[in-house]
Order: C-alpha cells, then sequence, then structure tokens
C-alpha cells in the first residue's frame, strides 16, 4: 500500500524551477549640447534622472497598479512602468496617488516560473526507481 501511495505522489509532483531575470534600468541622461537656452538662458528640462523630485527607477506601489517603477514627468504627473516588462502602464500618476517603496532602484527583476512535470516510473520499477 505504502508503494502505491508513493507512486502515485511521484507521478503527480510538479518540479517547479523560478528563475530570476535582472536587467537595468536605462534612464537618458541630458543632453546640455543638444538644447539651445530659451530666453533668460534657462534650458527646459529633459533628461535628467530626477522627476519631481523622485529618483528615476524608484520602485512605488500604486493602488490600481501595484508595484511599479518611476519614469519621466509631464507637468504635475509621473508616468510608472512595470517591474516585469519595463512597459509604461500610465503617465497620469501624481505624487500622492503613490506611496515610495524604495527610493533608489536600478535594475528590472523578476521571476520566470518554469513548470515540468516529472516522468512517471515505469511500472516494473521499485520504491524511486530500484529494479525489483
Amino acid at each position: 500500500m505504502p508503494t502505491r501511495l508513493v507512486k502515485a505522489l511521484a507521478s503527480a509532483v510538479l518540479l517547479v524551477v523560478l528563475t530570476l531575470c535582472v536587467s537595468p534600468l536605462r534612464f537618458h541622461r541630458r543632453q546640455l549640447h543638444a538644447l539651445q537656452p530659451a530666453t533668460g538662458g534657462v534650458r527646459r528640462p529633459w533628461g535628467g534622472t530626477r522627476s519631481l523630485g523622485l529618483k528615476r527607477g524608484a520602485l512605488v506601489k500604486h493602488p490600481k497598479w501595484g508595484l511599479t517603477y518611476v519614469g519621466g514627468t509631464s507637468g504635475q504627473r509621473i508616468s510608472l512602468h512595470s517591474i516585469e516588462t519595463g512597459q509604461r502602464v500610465t503617465q497620469g500618476a501624481r505624487l500622492g496617488d503613490f506611496r515610495l517603496l524604495a527610493p533608489y532602484n536600478g535594475w528590472r527583476t523578476h521571476l520566470l516560473p518554469l513548470v515540468a512535470p516529472i516522468p512517471p516510473a515505469p511500472e516494473d520499477a521499485g520504491f524511486l526507481g530500484a529494479q525489483r
């Protein structure tokens, strides 16, 4: 009886392997040589690594979009990007909409699950594949 139970459990078990995928965030730095100063000698804001006082790439928790990271700005709104794909999920987040989790982050990390079934043991095999 116990050997049948072991065989049944062994044939039903799935081997789960997790792979950690790590990729760097790409920030667009300021291009001071490419932009001409406006009236008064002030250049328009372009590039840089700050968005409304937050570091770009900072991890935040948004009530609708979940765990995301900070991207660029447009007016008083911040764009948020998906941790898994890096795709922008919204351009309309305000500073009070989310909670800051990690102020400095330069990497995107997520787990890739790989699920593979364990092959069943042959019928003539004994406990753990030993020949009878």
